[in-house]
């Protein structure tokens, strides 16, 4: 089961853990998991699978791309879709100064 999570048969770069978490087809590498950020770039906006409470959902924050930090925000729910899945945008409680990526990090319990 572990392998399965962690393979990506349509070659898009995204693990069949994350596909299925923001809500994403795991055989079709033109449909991708979509976080986008914000336009103020203080946040990102993603689907979100909240239904399943396996799953695990953090924002995480890089000065440099390679160490990575869970961040503080709030989270709001922006749309509530028929599959249960919700649309959810997550604010930074604090930005720091420079440049700053975020990635949304799921694990499955």
């Amino acid at each position: 089961m572990r392998a399965a999570m962690a393979a990506d048969p349509d070659g898009d770069g995204a693990v069949n853990l994350l596909e299925y978490a923001l809500g994403s087809a795991p055989h079709d590498g033109k449909a991708g998991p979509v976080v986008e950020v914000t336009a103020d770039g203080r946040g990102i906006e993603r689907v979100m699978r909240v239904r399943d409470g396996a799953l695990r959902f953090q924002v995480e924050a890089s000065d440099d791309l390679v160490r990575w930090a869970p961040v503080a925000g709030s989270e709001t729910v922006l749309e509530v879709r028929p599959d249960g899945s919700e649309r959810r945008r997550f604010r930074v409680g604090e930005a720091g100064g420079g440049r700053r990526w975020y990635r949304q990090r799921v694990v499955r319990e």
